[in-house]
């Protein structure tokens, strides 16, 4: 899910982002960490999955099949990584330190707490074989991997049954009927199936680095019963879209989760989403069977509507790391776009929540002011 916020930085537009990259391209920085367009790894396919869709407005490289379109989106992507990496100087990250009692706690831990991997899939037959891929590749694999899917009508069904033939721990579940109920009734039922003491999440379209667990078992092992979990990403797919979100909602996000431990206000999760993407998160599967999952006018932003529950609770805990690589594509940002009187029914909604579950700590936010996001892309 995009970690969509009211509030966002404009990107430049293409001339200027044209223009910065050929300065940087000539002048790099020394300071500048490798900044080659992530390019979505070669894997042989032995599960009968179709082919990758070819680059263009589908969403996966380029915003057309011209080679000048798909170098320039190239170059900006580029450009707008070494702008965020020199901006993010500014802001340094400052990893909090285990204390005594998180090392007496975690002493006292019998054994790693168990992941659960939820996946949800609806028609993403030529990138869920990507996915399912990276999983297997962890160097710290999860207990199982659990792939609901949501009504496909294409041939990911069939894909993710020879994943399941060759691998026990992997498991299909679907809706009776094999119907479409949306995300939010997908996601609680793969959590429900789920048996781990630990959910992460990765969507059918996105893939995990191969340490992605690994990193965030070693968060466990130091610190005293983290809830959840949140790591950076790695964008990639459609250029411009890549440009926008690296200058805007990546660069917010890695500006305000400075530390490892990180305490939201309810106003602060009201104004934005704090977290990039669904893929990024892992969360204790008890506390997620608490929250609530149907209230929700805007399914699209499901993510929102439980990132904002459980930081009213609870603290995030973040792994400066691009532990995730989150693909743009056209295709999932249309269905996103919000109407003004949709956002401000989530946004109240969501409020009346909250105030319902916490009456002293978000009671003020049913008077709080309904202003309108400036921009959403």
């Amino acid at each position: 899910m995009p970690a969509d916020a009211p509030e966002q930085v404009d990107a430049p537009n293409r001339p200027t982002t044209l223009l910065l990259t050929l300065l940087l391209t000539l002048h790099p920085s020394p300071a500048s960490p490798t900044l080659a367009l992530p390019i979505m790894a070669s894997m042989q396919s032995r599960h009968a999955c179709p082919p990758m869709p070819r680059p263009g407005r589908s969403g996966l490289s380029a915003p057309s099949d011209s080679p000048f379109a798909a170098w320039a989106g190239t170059l900006a992507v580029r450009a707008a990584r070494t702008t965020a990496a020199l901006l993010s100087t500014r802001h340094p990250f400052q990893p909090d330190q285990p204390t005594d009692e998180d090392r007496r706690a975690c002493a006292d831990k019998p054994l790693d707490p168990t992941v659960s991997v939820v996946v949800t899939n609806f028609n993403y037959q030529h990138w869920i074989s990507h996915a399912l891929d990276s999983l297997l590749a962890q160097t710290s694999p999860p207990a199982e991997i659990i792939v609901v899917d949501d009504g496909s009508t294409d041939g990911s069904i069939h894909c993710v049954r020879n994943y399941a033939t060759l691998h026990s721990h992997i498991t299909l579940v679907q809706h009776p009927g094999g119907v479409n109920r949306g995300l939010p009734a997908s996601l609680r039922h793969g959590i429900e199936t789920a048996s781990g003491d630990y959910v992460a999440f990765c969507e059918a379209d996105d893939t995990w680095t191969p340490g992605h667990l690994e990193e965030k078992r070693r968060l466990l092992r130091s610190f005293r019963d983290p809830v959840w979990i949140a790591n950076d990403v790695d964008l990639f797919g459609n250029p411009w879209r890549c440009v926008r979100m690296e200058l805007g909602n990546a660069r917010r996000i890695r500006r305000r989760c400075r530390q490892t431990i990180n305490t939201f206000s309810p106003q602060e999760f009201r104004r934005a989403n704090w977290v990039l993407s669904f893929s990024c998160c892992m969360v204790k599967r008890s506390v997620l069977l608490s929250l609530d999952f149907t209230g929700n006018p805007w399914p699209e932003h499901t993510d929102w509507w439980l990132w904002r529950q459980l930081a009213a609770q609870y603290p995030l805990f973040y792994v400066n790391r691009k532990l995730t690589r989150w693909r743009m594509h056209q295709s999932y940002v249309t269905q996103a776009r919000p109407t003004p009187e949709l956002w401000n029914r989530f946004r109240l909604e969501m409020d009346r929540l909250l105030a319902r579950q916490h009456p002293t700590t978000c009671g003020s936010l049913l008077n709080s002011p309904r202003g309108l996001m400036r921009r959403y892309f």
